[in-house]
């Protein structure tokens, strides 16, 4: 009998105790068991440590480091992983109690050059739910493509890597905002397969906060933790095609000019509306997201309240 686990757990968190505990107990209401969770703790002074003591299971390992951003967490937390599998979930989403049973189904039956990713069930706090990405990336499909054309979305808390290929490809500490993408593209520029899980089984959290890196474009847009990730991508330029750099630049970089160069901003957007990657209604949605992104979002959020799923037709 192997005794090691299936599938090891990375969970990164910073100051996030409360919610820890919640994400934390999704992992062990799972019915697949096999398993161990690694909770790197990125320098929290909230009692982190604590709330992992308190749920008193074995296969929670907790490790505190210095504060080095959600890239080095994870990396810290494949280095001292011995599952088969790394499964990578951030401290505020949860999974669904199916999701390691039907992913462990799933494995048995794609190539093990492969890695997982799936659908989110979308929390906004307004009672009402959306799903995303809207399908899957094709065999043949860029990855810069499915991400910046087609509006494709690789979420970390989905993603499961077999453990020998998250020892060669890591997540770049240089980068926080965007590192989703960031890890996305190097999984899939190394040669490793995407392919969609079956089911959406993981709820993450998209409530407005001044602390979710994922809303910098928000709160703290000049952030430099905010623009290393453009930095990061002009390396890729040469590798996307024409419709994917004018979407990439029209949903990041025309928000960044917006303010400082109106001009500028305007030529990316209409770049993008002329190479045929968004229409007409995309470039009117991302100016008000440039200019008013608080409005976008109360907007954003009133449409998914009225239009959404309820939580009986999202699996959870």
């Amino acid at each position: 009998m192997n005794s090691l686990p299936k599938f090891s757990v990375i969970i990164p968190t910073y100051n996030r105790a409360q919610r820890l505990c919640h994400t934390l107990q999704s992992v062990l209401n799972q019915e697949f068991e096999n398993f161990e969770i690694i909770v790197i703790d990125d320098g929290s002074d909230d009692g982190s440590e604590e709330s992992c003591s308190a749920l008193d299971d074995p296969r929670i390992r907790y490790h505190w480091q210095e504060n080095a951003g959600p890239a080095a967490a994870r990396n810290n937390g494949v280095s001292r992983a011995t599952g088969q599998y790394i499964a990578y979930l951030d401290s505020d989403d949860r999974w669904h109690k199916d999701y390691l049973k039907d992913t462990a189904k799933q494995l048995e039956n794609i190539a093990t050059n492969s890695f997982l990713y799936g659908q989110i069930v979308v929390d906004r706090g307004v009672d009402k739910y959306w799903i995303k990405p809207a399908r899957a990336k094709s065999d043949t499909e860029s990855i810069f493509d499915y991400l910046y054309v087609h509006s494709g979305f690789m979420q970390t808390s989905t993603l499961i890597v077999p453990a020998e290929i998250a020892r060669r490809v890591s997540w770049d500490e240089t980068i926080t905002f965007g590192d989703n993408d960031q890890y996305a593209i190097d999984l899939c520029q190394s040669g490793s397969n995407a392919v969609m899980q079956d089911r959406p089984l993981v709820w993450y959290l998209d409530i407005d906060s001044g602390d979710a890196l994922s809303q910098l474009y928000i709160h703290d847009a000049k952030s430099q933790r905010y623009q290393r990730f453009f930095q990061w991508m002009e390396n890729h330029y040469s590798s996307m095609s024409v419709q994917a750099r004018a979407g990439f630049e029209a949903h990041f970089l025309s928000g960044i000019y917006a303010w400082r160069s109106p001009l500028r901003s305007w030529k990316l957007l209409w770049h993008a509306r002329q190479s045929g990657t968004i229409g007409t209604a995309g470039m009117l949605r991302q100016l008000l997201q440039n200019y008013a992104p608080k409005i976008y979002r109360k907007m954003t959020n009133f449409y998914v309240s009225i239009r959404g799923l309820s939580l009986s037709k999202t699996h959870f």
